[in-house]
């Protein structure tokens, strides 16, 4: 019982300091694209505590990725190498070392594969950097730490390091809520899996309309700045419809592509049903949420974060729990998602009135506005 405790905790802990470095470089350079204008050799300080921290081939490579974005490099923004490194390590690395394999290296085999894949996208971003980022001048020579501006950088990046830790707690929290009910934690496992690739398109639509909102906002341009959003919203929410629908049409032939038993599928249906109602209330709040980063308010996706999960998902998975119908404990996410819906359109009407409306005004006026 306590090697399992301790197990967990350590998980936990491990997943909370990934999202504490990934968070605070996808927080920092992404939400505001004017500090680049510093020395590049300041900011590249980030990278640096990653080799430190165990994935020394991984933390740099989201660094360098966020060094990239904000300068317009999409031809060679590095996001593309993790992806090839992604689809590397797990079809081509895996497949030849545990299954064809010469030793058949099984679980330690997939280890390998993992830190192979990561070396080999770590690397290729670093090429990529030096070679298209002509601004980007990465030289040991001369080099300190600015303390003033790391401070600076992670002032801004704390709320991206919350929301990243936070998806940790409440993925340990609903495991916790799912133990008592056997392959319910295996489904949940698989939706995460699948709600990846539904996701992830609206993450790369949002990595472009960071840098666009903020360059716009900073050049005083309100009407690019709101025909940004409105575009933004409709096609994340767009993507999302289109990831409900297939949720809904092809439940058990998704549930299939993890070999799973028809016991499992039979649970797997109705939690995929169910869970994807709330992917449209999701892409609207998702895009809403880099908004207000865009614009200096991460704060705010914060909160929505954090009341999103853990106050409103994870409590009410707990209550729906104690009926002990599993089918029913999915409806969490859904309601969770509307609470969602609701904290961000708040938070986007009161930045619209507070900052958006007055873009492009002269900075005397803003300020007796404000």
């Amino acid at each position: 019982l306590c090697r399992g405790v301790w197990r967990r905790l350590l998980g936990l802990a491990y997943g909370l300091g990934q999202r504490l470095l990934v968070g605070s470089q996808n927080g920092i350079l992404k939400l505001h694209p004017s500090i680049l204008r510093a020395r590049k050799a300041d900011i590249f300080v980030l990278a640096v505590p990653g080799f430190v921290a165990g994935h020394g081939y991984k933390e740099p490579l989201a660094a360098l990725h966020n060094l990239d974005a904000p300068d317009g490099e999409a031809a060679v923004d590095i996001h593309g190498c993790r992806c090839f490194a992604g689809a590397l390590r797990p079809e081509c690395v895996d497949l030849d070392i545990i299954v064809g394999g010469v030793d058949r290296m099984g679980i330690a085999g997939a280890a390998v594969a993992t830190v192979f894949g990561q070396i080999v996208a770590a690397s290729m971003a670093l090429w990529f950097n030096l070679k298209f980022n002509k601004e980007l001048d990465i030289s040991m020579k001369g080099f300190r730490p600015n303390g003033h501006l790391i401070g600076q950088i992670y002032k801004v990046g704390a709320p991206s390091i919350v929301v990243q830790a936070i998806g940790s707690l409440m993925t340990y929290g609903m495991n916790l809520i799912l133990a008592a009910f056997g392959s319910a934690q295996t489904v949940f496992g698989i939706y995460f899996k699948l709600q990846s690739f539904v996701f992830m398109p609206v993450f790369g639509l949002n990595n472009g309309m960071v840098p666009i909102i903020a360059y716009n906002y900073g050049a005083g341009h309100k009407d690019r700045v709101i025909k940004t959003i409105k575009h933004s919203v409709a096609y994340g929410v767009g993507i999302m419809c289109v990831g409900l629908i297939v949720m809904h049409i092809f439940p058990a032939q998704l549930m299939r592509m993890f070999d799973a038993e028809e016991s499992l599928i039979a649970i797997g249906i109705p939690a995929l049903e169910t869970i994807s109602l709330s992917f449209v209330f999701a892409g609207f709040c998702i895009v809403v949420g880099s908004v207000f980063q865009a614009l200096g308010n991460g704060v705010y996706s914060m909160i929505v974060s954090v009341a999103r999960q853990m106050c409103v998902l994870l409590p009410v998975a707990k209550l729906l729990s104690l009926s002990g119908e599993v089918t029913l404990i999915w409806w969490a996410f859904p309601i969770a998602e509307l609470a969602s819906l609701l904290l961000s359109t708040y938070f986007l009407v009161r930045i619209y009135k507070k900052i958006i409306c007055h873009i492009g005004e002269p900075v005397t006026t803003r300020e007796i506005t404000e």
